[in-house]
């Protein structure tokens, strides 16, 4: 799969305006998915640790479009898409189509389509590499998620945050949290330490 090299990643933030926080963020998710990366492969499976370095870097590519700063409304970001456009259009349409099935735990065609994204397509993570960045996306040791179970409390506390998705599906909060609860004991099974990082 073809993708763009760390130096050009860090062009492509600057290029597309991607605010310092999620730059920040997407640095930070970097680190968690070389260390389940790391893990995965010690345990003799075949992990591209470029591909995740440079997939964390830009899995939040899109929400660069955005303007932020002029009243964008969050519950129109559909930053997992425009990640792919934005890198379609820089000449990575594969490596954007993976990257856009970060979100959540993954989200059926169907369930786009009830959400309002501008296409309905299939975002469930299909490939061990956005498995392993939509898991390392889901940690967040400064705020107290390390574990499964912090990630799942998570969502049912700070629903509030997560309210563009969930309010619109009946059933989606425990759809959600039943796909992260899979992704993670899959990862788990070739190899992740439960939890991947310590606090």
């Amino acid at each position: 799969m073809k993708s763009p090299s760390e130096e050009e990643a860090l062009k492509l933030l600057e290029k597309y305006n991607v605010s310092k926080g999620v730059i920040k963020h997407s640095i930070e998710v970097k680190e968690r998915a070389l260390i389940i990366g790391k893990q995965i492969k010690g345990a003799g499976h075949d992990v591209n640790l470029e591909l995740l370095k440079v997939g964390a870097l830009l899995h939040d590519l899109g929400r660069g479009v955005y303007d932020w700063d002029n009243g964008f409304d969050p519950k129109d970001d559909y930053h997992e898409m425009e990640t792919y456009n934005v890198l379609k259009k820089e000449g990575y349409e594969e490596f954007g189509e993976m990257l856009q099935k970060h979100a959540l735990g993954g989200l059926t065609k169907e369930e786009t389509k009830i959400l309002g994204y501008p296409e309905s397509r299939d975002l469930v993570p299909d490939s061990l590499h956005i498995k392993i960045l939509c898991i390392a996306d889901k940690i967040r040791p400064k705020q107290g998620i390390i574990t499964l179970k912090d990630k799942l409390e998570d969502y049912r506390t700070a629903k509030r945050m997560w309210v563009r998705y969930f309010s619109k599906k009946e059933g989606l909060f425990e759809d959600t949290c039943e796909r992260v609860t899979k992704l993670w004991k899959e990862l788990v099974s070739l190899g992740m330490r439960d939890p991947p990082i310590s606090a």
